[in-house]
Formats: C-alpha cells, sequence, structure tokens
C-alpha cells in the first residue's frame, strides 16, 4: 500500500513537473520566435544602413569633385590677376 502512495506521489510530482516544463518550452519557443523577428529587423535595418552609406560615399565622391573643379578654376584664375598685377604693378623704389 505504501508503494502505491508513493508511486502515486512520484506520478503526480512528474506530471506537475511536465506541466510545468510544457509551459517553460512553450515560453521559450515564443521567445525564439520574437528573437527571430528581432534578427529580421536588424537585418533590414543593416540593409537601409548600407544603402544610405553607398549613397553618401556617392554623394560625397561628387562633392570632392566639384570642389576640386572648384580649386581648379580659382588658380586658373589667380594665376590669371597675378599676371595682371605684374602688369600694373610699379617696382619697388619707383613712384608712378
Amino acid at each position: 500500500m505504501q508503494d502505491d502512495i508513493t508511486n502515486k506521489v512520484l506520478l503526480e510530482l512528474m506530471q506537475s513537473i511536465k506541466i510545468s516544463l510544457d509551459s517553460d518550452i512553450k515560453g521559450i519557443k515564443g521567445d525564439i520566435i520574437g528573437i527571430k523577428e528581432d534578427i529580421t529587423g536588424i537585418k533590414e535595418d543593416i540593409k537601409g544602413v548600407k544603402k544610405d552609406m553607398k549613397t553618401g560615399f556617392e554623394e560625397a565622391a561628387l562633392h570632392r569633385k566639384a570642389l576640386q573643379e572648384d580649386l581648379e578654376a580659382t588658380i586658373g584664375m589667380q594665376a590669371v590677376h597675378q599676371k595682371k598685377l605684374a602688369k600694373i604693378s610699379v617696382p619697388a623704389g619707383r613712384s608712378p
């Protein structure tokens, strides 16, 4: 009779542990689904950042090219103005 009671108590304990474990497993599965969704969102964010970076680098290259062209034009104009200034300049020690 004691063995029957012990077996019944052990069976009830094991059943309650199983129910608890099943509940924990269900919760963990839900967490995993949430994590997978988070990872998918992060991957999409990374794609967006990559696209933004590519666009930014392309815009920076165009800006750098425009600055270089402006610098070259400024240097060319400076050379022209330097020549004009040299023609109209009065040497040191001489008055006009």
